[in-house]
């Protein structure tokens, strides 16, 4: 269940301070990011009244892990309403210590001159919040992204900015391994990102074992799969060797995750949501397939062009070794509910426009219930057994994609099947 944090907080944090910039749009971002990536270090720039600093502190509670560092040196430039109340950081730590937090490190500093011990640090994510001018933030990025891949920079698209979003865009534009994702809060909270990928507009998510990767995922991807995009794996316990290889491939990104429902089948969708969030908008297209299927999917690049506007849903034939290819409607309600109710969403091969597979990630994550900790394969087997009761000397034929035993009114449609093979 998501944590508000406004409700959370609001009557803890009333102060003269919350009362000039009424804003909890962006606290709630940095609270849920810091829930779901589970950083060990953070960096805050302009503490001001703390109330970030206790959201993401509080965040890291939820996490039993993290530590943050924030810095100020209580000079304000900008005034709200005339005049900014003093004390503001002196609030900032009588709210730490009210609220027991022993992870915390304030620095009383320039933040433009920052101590030696917050530069020889590396950092999960760095939230900037200071003087919201071009100058203040330009020399801030030229300092703290040598720190960090994740940096947050908070009000670029409000009345009070001086030019700070021209200096994020001047900075991509010079540094083209950082992408923008904009998080459409109140005043702006922006979020660039350093990536080790390449400039390609396609995407492919995967999750396997270390076999798999090695073995069938990227000798079939880069083989005649012919596949020079990026490639996102996501980790739930591969060996070192494994990261080792992966890292030395400029378009692969590996993010670590760890299954919430090690009861539940498919715990890997909310991982994938919980990683697209945050970079899906950099992608025309995007690709969700196992670490075996791809071998089945040679050449990939016949896929995306198939998907630029639809969702494609791909479908193994172990009988005779075709593929067959479903196009769905562009829109995102009629797809949802379409598939919903099929196992559709948690097998198979599917791609289509970036956003798309974000929302059909999202309800997955968000509103499907799974009955096996084995995988896709095993909830398919289930509910073949169980939901079905087809007795398990048919089960071979049925894995065969023959949809007749089961009822289905038209085999000739995929929407009509309700037996789709493994992701």
């Amino acid at each position: 269940m998501k944590i508000d944090v406004k409700k959370m907080f609001s009557k803890f944090m009333n102060s003269q301070y919350e009362a000039v910039i009424d804003d909890w749009e962006y606290i709630q971002k940095l609270f849920d990011y810091t829930l779901e990536t589970k950083p060990e270090l953070v960096l805050e720039t302009g503490t001001f009244a703390g109330r970030a600093a206790v959201c993401i502190l509080t965040a890291m509670r939820l996490n039993h892990k993290g530590r943050l560092i924030t810095m100020d040196n209580g000079m304000w430039t900008i005034s709200f309403n005339g005049s900014v109340p003093d004390g503001s950081t002196k609030l900032a730590l009588e709210r730490f210590e009210k609220m027991k937090f022993s992870n915390v490190e304030f620095l009383n500093c320039n933040c433009l001159n920052p101590p030696e011990s917050v530069t020889k640090q590396k950092y999960d994510f760095i939230f900037l919040d200071t003087v919201h001018c071009y100058d203040h933030v330009h020399r801030e990025l030229g300092i703290y992204s040598k720190l960090t891949d994740n940096i947050f920079i908070h009000d670029v698209e409000s009345s009070s900015d001086a030019g700070s979003s021209k200096a994020v865009l001047e900075f991509l534009d010079k540094n083209t391994e950082w992408r923008l994702n904009k998080l459409g809060t109140k005043f702006g909270l922006w979020l660039i990102s350093k990536i080790p990928f390449t400039q390609s507009k396609t995407l492919v998510v995967t999750t396997a074992k270390d076999s798999q990767l090695l073995r069938t995922f990227l000798p079939s991807l880069e083989g005649k799969g012919e596949y020079n995009g990026d490639i996102l794996v996501i980790d739930y316990d591969l060996s070192q060797h494994a990261l080792d290889v992966l890292s030395k491939k400029p378009n692969v990104r590996v993010i670590k995750s760890k299954p919430v429902y090690e009861c539940l089948a498919s715990d890997r969708h909310r991982a994938f949501w919980e990683a697209l969030k945050y970079m899906y908008q950099w992608y025309e297209t995007i690709l969700i397939i196992d670490g075996n299927d791809i071998e089945f999917c040679k050449p990939i690049q016949p896929l995306f062009d198939l998907a630029t506007e639809k969702v494609c849903y791909v479908t193994e034939n172990r009988v005779n070794g075709t593929w067959v290819k479903y196009t769905g409607p562009p829109d995102v309600g009629v797809v949802w509910d379409e598939i919903k109710n099929k196992l559709i969403i948690n097998a198979g091969v599917y791609v289509g426009p970036s956003k798309l597979i974000f929302t059909i990630q999202e309800h997955i994550a968000k509103n499907l219930e799974y009955n096996s900790n084995f995988g896709a394969d095993q909830l398919l087997l289930n509910a073949m057994i169980y939901y079905y009761g087809i007795p398990s000397k048919e089960i071979d034929k049925i894995w065969n994609y023959d949809a007749r035993p089961i009822g289905a009114v038209d085999p000739r449609s995929l929407m009509e099947v309700a037996i789709i093979h493994r992701i």
